[in-house]
């Protein structure tokens, strides 16, 4: 027919459309907006977020160094840590989220392997949100930011030190995640040898 899906012509067209159709479920911006109360970004409605606000409002106030001389001489390099440990953990994470042991353990938790998925991504959008405003800032270092509205001021390093102290909240999550579902893989991997034995 004229409205027939032009993808059915190729001969692998029913796995193409497959590969769709999981795309769109499991879409992580679907995820971050349409979650459940306990997903996406209610994650950042906590008292831990009051506490990275608390931390912001401290250093905005107390550091008067110009926020462009901060992104060049020391943010940006240690977010390029933060970026570089977070993917090597979460590779890392990944790679132990596939086996057995922690599928079985995922189906016992809300939202199931999937989530594990999901909240590293997250971790890693955090950091590179962190990365690329630091970055724009390190753009107007000729600029002096002094000059602004101290209202505008504030509200520039308020912002920037909230996701700062977010992404490092974010990195040390990551790795204490992936420790534990290590730890928990081979738990189960020692219960399942000592439960063979015992047969």
């Amino acid at each position: 027919g004229p409205h027939q899906d032009p993808l059915r012509k190729h001969p692998k067209w029913w796995f193409l459309k497959m590969g769709s159709d999981y795309e769109s479920k499991f879409s992580f911006w679907q995820w971050f907006f349409r979650g459940t109360a306990n997903d996406g970004w209610r994650l950042f409605v906590s008292i831990n977020s009051l506490t990275h606000a608390v931390i912001a409002i401290i250093l905005s106030t107390l550091i008067a160094k110009d926020l462009a001389s901060i992104a060049g001489l020391v943010i940006l390099p240690l977010a390029g840590v933060l970026v570089g440990m977070t993917f090597a953990w979460g590779a890392n994470a990944y790679a132990i989220i596939q086996t057995k042991e922690i599928r079985l353990l995922a189906k016992q938790r809300s939202g199931g392997v999937s989530r594990y998925a999901y909240l590293y991504q997250l971790a890693i959008l955090v950091i590179l949100t962190t990365l690329i405003l630091w970055g724009i800032i390190a753009l107007f270092a000729d600029k002096d930011f002094k000059k602004s509205s101290p209202i505008c001021n504030f509200v520039f390093s308020f912002v920037l030190w909230f996701l700062t102290s977010l992404s490092v909240n974010e990195c040390w999550s990551t790795i204490e995640a992936t420790r534990s579902l290590l730890m928990a893989r081979i738990e189960i991997e020692g219960d399942d040898v000592k439960s063979g034995e015992s047969q």
